[in-house]
């Protein structure tokens, strides 16, 4: 159970109600003339933007910049930005440096155990609503890293796929492994180029 009360109370302002736990952080929930936000009462900086008039949805830091940001006029999503270009926008930060001002997109595996030919992360391009149906929703193409051999404190061996499809799920076509060596045909290249046909 909660032993602190959650006191509801009107701000000073009169335009908003203020949310006061004891020994908790306080925030106010204010309907002003451009949506619903949430935010702290001594600062004009607003942490959440619940709903905007134009139905988007925002979260801030501290300095005011942008965390996610949701068009929902031009479904569309940043992560850094307010003005997102694609479906999806990762804008890093305007710090002067080398990875500092990179976005970064992440795909990663959330097991705790990783073995040989487990993939940690996987992109897959595809027509899910195709009419067709059958081989025409399946991925028609895939890029997946896959572990090479059981993860440790020493190693983290993974080769890079490219996988795609003609009637099928898509099928791995060319792999760079983890020492730069890559493979057409093999899924294990012996040489920096290694391409292999199949035998009829």
């Amino acid at each position: 159970s909660i032993s602190a009360k959650l006191h509801i109370d009107t701000p000073s302002d009169g335009n908003a109600i203020q949310f006061d736990r004891s020994g908790q952080e306080t925030y106010k929930l204010l309907h002003g003339t451009s949506g619903l936000f949430l935010s702290k009462p001594d600062s004009t900086n607003v942490a959440v933007a619940l709903v905007t008039q134009d139905g988007d949805f925002y979260t801030k830091d501290a300095s005011d910049n942008f965390l996610l940001f949701s068009d929902t006029s031009a479904s569309r999503v940043g992560i850094g930005t307010s003005s997102p270009s694609s479906n999806l926008e990762v804008r890093g930060s305007s710090t002067d440096s080398a990875t500092g001002m990179t976005g970064i997109l992440t795909l990663s595996a959330g097991f705790n155990n990783i073995n040989a030919t487990d993939q940690l992360g996987r992109i897959n391009f595809q027509a899910p609503v195709e009419a067709s149906g059958t081989d025409a929703i399946l991925s028609g193409a895939s890029i997946y890293g896959i572990s090479e051999a059981t993860f440790s404190a020493s190693n983290n061996s993974t080769a890079l796929v490219f996988a795609t499809a003609t009637s099928s799920s898509s099928i791995e076509r060319m792999r760079i492994d983890s020492s730069g060596n890559v493979g057409i045909g093999t899924s294990s290249p012996s040489v920096p180029l290694h391409i292999s046909k199949a035998t009829d």
